[in-house]
Formats: C-alpha cells, structure tokens, sequence
C-alpha cells in the first residue's frame, strides 16, 4: 500500500508541529487576561469573628440573684450557644420566666452576669411577694412546738449530747433533718443515740423556723431523756449575790491576799470555758496550766471522719504542785475525744470542778 492510501484510511496523523497553527491561536483567543478575570471575580475575604479581649467580669448580679434563687429554693437554668468556641448567647429559665441575651460573650461568665442582670429586678419584686407571706405565717422567737429560742439557748444542748458520747466511747448522734416543700420553708430534726431508745427524739411534726433551732429542739428531747435516766447531771446553777460583800480568803501559804466573789462555773453565759479558768486560776494565786495532746486512734465502733482524735491532759508547774498538792501530775486527762476543741473544751469543765473544790477547801 503507498502512502496515498495509508493517509486516505486514516492510519497516519502528522505530529504536532507539522499541525496546522490556526488551531492554536483559536484556543489562545478563548483565554481571558488576569485583569479581566480580577474585574469579574473580585476578591472578598472570608467573614471572621469579633475578637473580645478578656476582661475581669465582677458577678454581682450573678452573686445577688443566686442568693435570692437559694433563699426560695429555686434551680434556675443556663443555656450556652457557642460558635467557633466563642459563646454567641444565653437563655435563662427560672420558674415561668424564660429570659435570653445575645453575644458575643467574652467569657461564660460574662453571659451570665449580662442574663442575670434582666433576672435580678424581677427576682426581687417576687421576693418582696413571699416576704409580706412569710412575716403574717412566721411568729419571731416562737416555733409551732410552742418552745421560744430563748428555751432552746438557754443550754448548749447539742455539745452536751456530744460531750455525753464521746466520755462513754459511743458513736456521734445521728441527725436526720428534713423541710418543707414550700416556701416560707420550715425545719424538723430528730436525733438518734447509741444507747438511747430505737425511736429517735424529735418529732416529725413539730416545726421550727430554721435548721439550727431544729437541732437544738431534737438535742434537747435526748438531753432531757438521759437527765431522766441519771445518766447526765441536771445543770447546777448557783444564785448570784450582787449586793453580798466580797469574802476574804488568807491564802497564807501562796503570799497573797485575794478577794473572791462568787465564781459560777455552770451559769456563766458571758465568759468561755477557756476564761472561766483563766480567771478562777489567778484568783487562786496559780499560774496557767499546760494542755498537753497527742494524737491517738479511734475509739471502736466511732464513725471514720475527717480530722483526728486526742488525747489531752492539764498540768500545773512544779511551783504551783508544792502550795497545792492536788495539782500534782495530770489533774485532768481526757481519751479519744475528736478534735482538740472539743478535747480543751472537756477539760476546762473538769478543771473548773477541781478549782472550785479547792476554793471550796479554803473556805472551810
């Protein structure tokens, strides 16, 4: 076959550059210039978030709403939007009220301070509302029980009940409380002993105005039982003689020459335990005794609770052991008592018995 027929059935294509060169200069008359192409597709940067520096929020909104929302036991509700990790808004929703804000927020406390600034007036116009409803169903220093807080402080019924436990080795009282569904809120308490009864003192419906008068109404019912049972001593309160002359004690043995006046160690409601001794110490002409703890474990059977148990003994130096012999070694001494607090405050009671048997003696 010659080249004429090859051509004629297609089996031969020249190469490129034997092509024939219209047909590049019609591809290079479809090809736009870049000005052209920049002219009709300008370009537009990508959009970009405000950035707001992060600045020291102060929540005082947010601090005064939350205290009214606990005070009326309300649960209020937060929900955060956010974007590209930057809070967009909030909504807030405490009983019928649905309150939202919009952002952006620097911080998630700065949205909620800004929705609890729209919560806090209508916070306080509904508690002035209860207020005027809890002052007609509220009676001052009086509970339901008909016992006024006067009765109720009138003794430290709960550390008695806890001083009662800890110097027979017993478990702490057991106290259950309970409140009302409802607003103005009021308080119940019952209390259980290791070697009281099975049914717990306190009653479930007997109320009281707050948690703290509760417990002492529940405390109180177990004091009252165990006094009955001769188990803790009835509180001895001696008569105060304001009028009556100073007596003069001749302390020839110490050198001094003092002037005692009536030292009510149980019905000083002024004076701590702690100076209750110290005055009774420098009436007496002796110097300050030593609190000596130590560590120790827990009694068997105590519950396991933060902090430790001690061991603490009061002694007197050896100046005041030789006027006053009964003052020799360890004049009182305590054992796994939980907390030192509780320890000295046990051992100030019995130091204040000691001392005024002493004063007693020289009396005599």
């Amino acid at each position: 076959m010659d080249q004429h027929a090859i051509r004629a059935a297609g089996a031969f294509s020249p190469p490129p550059s034997a092509q024939p060169s219209y047909r590049v200069s019609a591809v290079k008359d479809r090809l736009q210039s870049i000005d052209d192409f920049d002219k009709e597709n300008p370009f537009t940067p990508k959009p970009k978030l405000i950035q707001i520096k992060p600045t020291k929020i102060i929540l005082e909104c947010a601090i005064r709403v939350n205290n009214l929302w606990i005070s009326h036991g309300i649960i209020p509700e937060f929900t955060y939007n956010w974007f590209a990790q930057q809070c967009t808004s909030v909504k807030l929703q405490f009983l019928d009220e649905v309150l939202e804000v919009n952002g952006p927020f620097a911080s998630k406390k700065h949205a909620k301070e800004e929705v609890c600034k729209l919560a806090l007036p209508r916070m306080q116009a509904l508690d002035k509302q209860l207020g005027r409803k809890r002052k007609v169903c509220e009676a001052p220093e009086t509970s339901s029980s008909g016992v006024s807080a006067a009765v109720l402080k009138s003794e430290n019924f709960v550390s008695l009940l806890q001083d009662y436990s800890q110097s027979r080795h017993l478990s702490l009282p057991e106290y259950s409380e309970a409140h009302t569904a409802t607003t103005p809120f009021r308080f119940q308490c019952s209390v259980r002993i290791a070697d009281g009864p099975l049914t717990p003192f306190g009653s479930q419906t007997e109320l009281y105005p707050n948690k703290n008068e509760a417990k002492r109404a529940a405390a109180r019912e177990a004091v009252k039982w165990l006094r009955s049972q001769g188990r803790v001593a009835a509180p001895f309160k001696r008569p105060r003689t304001g009028n009556s002359p100073p007596v003069l004690l001749d302390l020839g043995h110490t050198g001094l020459t003092q002037a005692v006046n009536d030292i009510d160690v149980d019905a000083a409601d002024e004076l701590t335990l702690s100076q209750q001794v110290h005055e009774s110490v420098a009436l007496l002409g002796f110097s300050l005794p030593t609190f000596d703890s130590r560590p120790t474990m827990p009694p068997p059977g105590a519950p396991i609770q933060s902090g430790h148990f001690v061991n603490m003994a009061v002694t007197f130096n050896i100046k005041d052991v030789a006027l006053e012999p009964r003052l020799a070694g360890a004049v009182v001494q305590v054992e796994h008592v939980y907390g030192k607090k509780k320890a000295r405050e046990l051992c100030c009671r019995e130091l204040l018995r000691v001392l005024e048997g002493i004063k007693t003696s020289r009396l005599k």
